[in-house]
């Protein structure tokens, strides 16, 4: 399922699903002071997108 690159099409998917989470941390980290939720809910994502793509 890869193509001409060499780069799956769930590399491109899990990229970019992790730079929109960093973006709603961004975004959320400027409306509340309380990020350290986001953080740790946004390890579990990538941590779970890891574990999918593998």
């Amino acid at each position: 399922m890869a193509d001409s690159s060499g780069t799956t099409l769930m590399d491109l998917i899990t990229s970019d699903v992790i730079n929109l989470l960093h973006l709603l941390n961004k975004l959320v980290s400027s409306l509340t002071e309380k990020d350290d939720i986001w953080m740790v809910a946004i390890g579990f994502s990538v941590n779970l997108c890891s574990l999918t793509v593998k």
